[in-house]
């Protein structure tokens, strides 16, 4: 879609901040394909925006500001400017950070340490980049490697504490710097320098673990550095720092990463290093205490105690704890016949739930069809369907069932099935007319925008004869939606759903409908200014 169609399905309280910030963007580059900006921040001075387009279709964007939604206003507001006229005819003038990489390229060696000593004097985020990227500069004198490290991991910690504590924001950024340290870890390992990458990692490790009480980590910024310490520590034993495994052993037993479950975290670690069976049994000697170390346990057995891996896998005590990961094995080796006697030896524990059970039952019948023993695996579909009234499995039923079977299976559906699932099976058996009654009756009607879609849609389906009527009704139903919308954010979701049928032969029936409803809603003011939106565009 072009950038203006694009526009048209954001938020228009984002397209209005969007607006707003067009005369704070610090810098646009403007390419053949490429939208590059900076952009004014809340919690930065700036966020950085890449918007990529083809013949000013929007294909993707990118925007590093911790906003969750869609489209931020940064990203619309890049887009805005750079399709303003003024801004499409300098498409080759050179924007400021072109001009500024330009400026770099000529700086002399001398300059640019000038003008780096002078930024790292000033600025924090220039001198958290310079520790996280380059710290095996820095002078170790009389200190040790660790030292070092460590003393680098708590300057970056201490940076972004406030009154003590590290803000949500502020979590982020020391979260993007001790991955960039991460990263230096990870060339060391490749370079064959495992001291120092050790010495990161395990700085990393431990400072940020006692950090944890005293932050903001709801974005989950922590999750994924730790992640990335834990995946280093694997890289930098394989290549050879047998170190690692007696380091983990120990820290595994401290309370610290006991309080935020990280000893589940290293215990997979250990799994992930265990290359003999002597560490083996020491990791087993360590996940025996762990509440939730079961498939810890059976991938180790698996890997080196394969004929006690048997036993725990088939343990009453264990198999429900287990079973998944024991299959996912079967299957990955072809075991088929053995996965079915498995799958059966889980349904018949007497602990099973209900909800699991369905989930077995799915499992051995997709099994069962593997192997071409599709009559079995019918009967399995049919007892799905019959606990579930899921219209899903109806496709497998009636490839598999006889032509007796399957009337039998679709006269329960039609008894039982209701609202849209119903209709869906209506039309897929092509039974139209019933299909077109049921929406007539009334007993199948949208909730909300994306269900009147859904709607919409399944009333293309029907065959010419009967298409204009069916969607006819859908927009009649809709009346529904719009009688609970309580926002202008819902009546531009609902007016959406209805915009594309205004370029097409119903047109004049939806624009009819659309103006009726500010007879029927008068005092809805926001609900008018949607529908005047709409029309004017149309």
């Amino acid at each position: 879609m072009n950038y203006k169609e694009w526009l048209d399905l954001i938020p228009e309280q984002i397209v209005k901040r969007g607006e707003k910030l067009k005369d704070h963007i610090t810098d646009l580059i403007l390419k053949e394909d490429k939208i590059l900006a900076q952009v004014k921040g809340n919690y930065q001075p700036y966020y950085r925006v890449e918007v990529k387009f083809k013949e000013e279709e929007i294909e993707s964007w990118e925007c590093d500001c911790p906003y969750d939604g869609e489209v931020c206003k940064h990203v619309v507001a890049a887009v805005l400017k750079a399709f303003e006229p003024e801004s499409k005819k300098g498409i080759k003038r050179k924007g400021k950070i072109e001009s500024a990489l330009e400026i770099v390229e000529k700086l002399s060696e001398d300059e640019l340490r000038s003008l780096l000593k002078e930024l790292a004097y000033e600025d924090m985020a220039v001198r958290n980049m310079l520790l996280a990227r380059f710290p095996h500069y820095v002078s170790s004198g009389p200190f040790s490697l660790e030292s070092i490290y460590r003393d680098i991991v708590n300057k970056l910690i201490q940076g972004y504490k406030k009154q003590g504590f590290i803000g949500y924001y502020e979590c982020m950024d020391l979260a993007r710097n001790l991955s960039d340290l991460l990263r230096t870890g990870e060339n060391f390992v490749q370079q064959g320098k495992l001291e120092p990458a050790f010495s990161i990692a395990k700085a990393v490790l431990q400072g940020l673990t006692r950090a944890m009480n005293s932050m903001d980590d709801s974005y989950g910024s922590t999750g994924v550095v730790l992640a990335e310490a834990f995946g280093l520590l694997v890289n930098i034993y394989r290549a050879g720092k047998e170190d690692v495994f007696d380091f983990l052993l120990g820290e595994i037993k401290k309370k610290a990463y006991r309080d935020f479950d990280l000893h589940y975290d290293i215990a997979e670690a250990l799994v992930e290093m265990a290359d003999s069976p002597k560490k083996a049994k020491k990791i087993l000697k360590l996940i025996e205490k762990l509440k939730y170390g079961h498939e810890l346990k059976a991938t180790l057995l698996a890997k080196f105690f394969p004929e006690e891996y048997e036993k725990f896998v088939w343990d009453e005590k264990n198999i429900l704890k287990v079973w998944e990961l024991h299959l996912e094995k079967l299957q990955e080796e072809n075991r088929l016949d053995e996965a079915l006697r498995y799958l059966d030896h889980v349904l018949s524990h007497h602990e099973l739930s209900t909800y699991r059970k369905l989930d077995v039952l799915e499992i051995k019948a997709e099994i069962l069809e593997a192997l071409g023993r599709l009559k079995e695996a019918l009967v399995l579909y049919r007892k799905l369907f019959d606990n579930t009234l899921e219209s899903r499995f109806l496709p497998k039923i009636k490839e598999f069932a006889s032509d007796e079977e399957w009337a039998e299976v679709s006269q329960l559906a039609r008894e039982k099935l209701k609202g849209l699932e119903f209709l869906e099976f209506l039309l897929e058996e092509k039974d139209f007319e019933a299909a077109l009654e049921l929406l007539k009756s009334g007993k199948v009607t949208p909730s909300d925008a994306y269900s009147l879609k859904d709607l919409f849609e399944l009333s293309q389906e029907f065959p010419e004869n009967l298409r204009k009527e069916a969607f006819l009704t859908v927009l009649s139903s809709s009346l529904s939606v719009i009688k609970e919308a309580s926002s202008r954010d819902k009546y531009r979701a609902y007016l959406k759903a209805l915009k594309p049928y205004l370029k097409t032969e119903y047109k004049e029936q939806v624009k009819n409908f659309i103006l009726k409803l500010k007879k029927l809603f008068p005092q809805r003011r926001a609900l008018h200014d949607e529908i005047d939106k709409v029309l004017k565009k149309v």
